[in-house]
């Protein structure tokens, strides 16, 4: 009964794409801008990824692994961090940042884990929000003590 009443219901809510839009993206892929978008994506995501490690490795005083690719860069920070904390003074400070503990199956214990997103921020943001956000992390360490990740 309820698997009836759901496909009823999904008629409603997941239709296929109009067939102008699917005529308009035919004729975009076929005149090759896909493939230049996806092109041009892959140069941009590459080149901001490669500000955010640098700027990492410049403001941070502990090393930040470098994931493959991607659009976000996931930070475990020193085992004092307060992630949840960090995120609401970084975003008072103009800088937005993600908690890293929501993420985990089992959060407890992974506060000190952040994720920092960088495919939608302009590149010239960059530098200045990781060093505010560096700043931010050594305000909060002044009252918990020395990393247990290591210094540098």
């Amino acid at each position: 009964e309820l698997i009836a009443e759901l496909r009823h219901l999904r008629r409603y809510m997941v239709r296929h794409p109009s067939g102008h839009l699917q005529r308009a993206m035919a004729l975009f892929i076929a005149a090759g801008h896909y493939h230049r978008t996806i092109r041009r994506r892959r140069v941009s995501l590459a080149h901001r990824w490669s500000l955010v490690h640098e700027a990492l490795d410049r403001h941070l005083d502990w090393s930040v692994p470098a994931p493959p690719g991607g659009g976000s860069v996931w930070v475990p920070g020193p085992l004092h961090l307060d992630g949840p904390a960090l995120v609401r003074r970084a975003l008072d400070r103009g800088v937005v940042i993600e908690r890293g503990d929501t993420y985990f199956r089992q959060p407890a214990g992974r506060d000190h884990y952040l994720r920092l997103g960088f495919a939608a921020i302009p590149v010239a943001a960059i530098d200045p929000g990781v060093a505010i956000l560096a700043d931010v992390v050594a305000d909060q360490m002044k009252h918990h003590g020395p990393t247990e990740t290591g210094t540098r």
